[in-house]
């Protein structure tokens, strides 16, 4: 599963679900990101998308992988 909220990651995880942390400006404030980071299988920061290749183009490359 991939997402930008903490709570719809754990509970996919929580039923046996791969899970993609997209990191956006906007969401999660206050979560600890190191605690994000090692509870999914992979941790995108989403938020370099708006300057640099990355974001959603890395989650086609872990699914590519997958």
């Amino acid at each position: 599963m991939v997402a930008a909220h903490t709570y719809d990651l754990r509970a996919a995880k929580g039923v046996g679900m791969r899970t993609v942390y997209l990191q956006r400006w906007s969401e999660d404030r206050l979560e600890d990101m190191d605690v994000v980071r090692h509870e999914n299988n992979w941790f995108i920061d989403a938020r370099k998308a708006i300057k640099e290749v990355g974001g959603l183009l890395d989650v086609c490359e872990i699914l590519a992988q997958s």
